[in-house]
């Protein structure tokens, strides 16, 4: 399955999985940023259809991360209790088949929808993309989109870590807490992809909003 086949059949991959509509909705932002950057783009060759399917799937196995007993998890879905008892079985079952680590449940479930390798590869290589070696533009694309998401908007750099620290800061789940007190931590690097992704952009970042994705965000809502 090839990017462009990604992005026509998004919609069904989402409901063969059960992906809940918070998660949708946070995949549909993060690739309408991508989009809006790869339509501005004058640097260097990219694949803009790689890039769109790769955030289109980047967290399509996040559900096995899930805090059920967290109030900021079920705020954040904003769900019905009988949507929220389901979606704790689908936890289990996805966990069950396809892994307990959020990134390997993504990449699983990837392989078994035959995604084309080059877009597995980038949605792996956004879980390290703090690491000391250099990411290659598709990659820092689909990581700084992902970057100014926050739950319910589009935001900057700097506010998106600001709220995921404060958000998880007291989480009983020892995972997010500890993710919490070392995300500020990674800040200046994500603000180097940004300066290094606007570098060969026409645009600035600031004119990356939810009321300039929207035309974007639309097409994939219908």
């Amino acid at each position: 399955m090839d990017g462009v086949q990604v992005r026509s059949s998004i919609k069904s991959i989402y409901d063969r999985f059960s992906i809940p509509r918070s998660l949708r909705l946070h995949m549909y932002r993060v690739a309408s940023i991508a989009e809006m950057v790869c339509d501005n783009w004058k640097g260097p060759r990219i694949e803009k259809d790689d890039i769109v399917a790769a955030c289109l799937l980047h967290d399509v196995g996040n559900i096995v991360k899930f805090d059920f007993d967290s109030g900021s998890t079920i705020s954040i879905l904003n769900e019905s209790e009988s949507e929220i008892s389901r979606l704790k079985k689908l936890k289990d079952e996805v966990v069950a088949k396809y892994g307990r680590i959020d990134n390997e449940a993504s990449h699983n479930m990837m392989k078994e929808l035959e995604v084309d390798k080059v877009i597995i590869s980038i949605v792996d290589e956004m879980s390290h993309i703090f690491d000391e070696k250099d990411k290659g533009y598709e990659v820092m694309v689909c990581s700084y989109a992902d970057f100014r998401v926050e739950p319910d908007r589009i935001s900057s750099v700097t506010e998106r870590f600001t709220d995921f620290a404060k958000r998880n800061k007291n989480n009983p789940n020892s995972g997010m807490k500890a993710r919490s007190e070392s995300v500020m931590s990674k800040l200046p690097k994500a603000l180097e992809i940004e300066r290094d992704i606007f570098a060969n952009v026409t645009i600035m970042p600031e004119e990356i909003n939810d009321k300039s994705i929207k035309p974007y965000l639309d097409r994939y809502m219908k």
